[in-house]
């Protein structure tokens, strides 16, 4: 596979993006939104949940 091909900077300088050219996507820095990591805590505390009221023996 080929290196990706960096984009050029826009305007003002702050849009870093990298393009892979035979499958089109854009891979640019970014970060993980505030909500997504509350649904995975959530999602995380629930499986304990269940595991611990519905798996145990009693």
């Amino acid at each position: 596979m080929k290196e990706p091909e960096k984009d050029k900077k826009t305007e003002d300088g702050s849009d870093k993006s990298y393009l892979y050219r035979h499958a089109g996507i854009r891979e640019r820095e970014g970060g993980i939104p505030l909500w997504l990591m509350l649904v995975c805590i959530g999602l995380i505390v629930w499986s304990v949940y269940y595991t611990i009221r519905y798996w145990s023996e009693s």
